[in-house]
């Protein structure tokens, strides 16, 4: 139920922040509790960020819902942002897993989602992907959020290409780490539905 007086929860925000400028802040992880998103609406956030590239639907659903109890309690308005999925390539593994890569080794890229993840076999989340490279073609894989770090990103060369994996050259020694690794390739389709079924559900 809404409040007969919608004033009553919510207020200009103090500050220098003008109204047409917009602070946007990722939320969930370290930002999921009311009194941190509390503390990011005090500081001038005016945009909340749901990134769906990684969680579930419970988790975000929790996130949102104590979003509201902190707009409420600070009675400050915030715009919610989804960030949906979309095409993006990613490769499964451990998110507390770290994979050593050295320059000039052989990386094998295989659909099948349910291999463990090495230094010398990456799943990857694109079923296609045999189909979209060919040899010489560049794929750049890095911590998602990447930075371009030479030692957080590696640069591969395609060098075969079979019905469910592709084979790669390292270019560079990298350490990849962190809660998800990104695939970038220069072919991917634009003729794709930009929603996943998991966007739209």
């Amino acid at each position: 139920m809404y409040p007969d007086n919608i004033a009553s929860i919510l207020k200009e925000s103090e500050g220098s922040n003008p109204t047409g400028i917009k602070i946007v802040g990722t939320v969930g992880l370290q930002a999921q509790s009311v009194e941190v998103l509390k503390s990011m609406l005090e500081a001038g956030m005016t945009v909340a960020r749901f990134d769906f590239s990684w969680g579930d639907r419970e988790y975000h659903q929790k996130t949102y819902d104590n979003l509201q109890l902190a707009v409420k309690e600070s009675k400050i308005m915030c715009a919610v942002m989804l960030d949906t999925k979309g095409l993006e390539i990613t490769v499964m593994k451990d998110k507390s897993a770290t994979i050593e890569i050295s320059e000039g080794q052989s990386i094998t890229l295989t659909t099948d989602v349910h291999a463990v993840a090495t230094s010398t076999l990456l799943p990857v989340s694109c079923p296609d992907l045999p189909h979209l490279l060919k040899p010489g073609d560049p794929v750049f894989i890095a911590r998602y959020l990447f930075t371009g770090s030479e030692t957080s990103s590696t640069y591969l060369e395609v060098t075969e290409v079979g019905a469910t994996t592709v084979t790669c050259i390292a270019k560079n020694d990298a350490s990849l780490s962190g809660m998800m690794l990104t695939v970038h390739i220069n072919n991917l389709p634009t003729n794709k539905d930009a929603l996943t079924e998991q966007d739209t559900e």
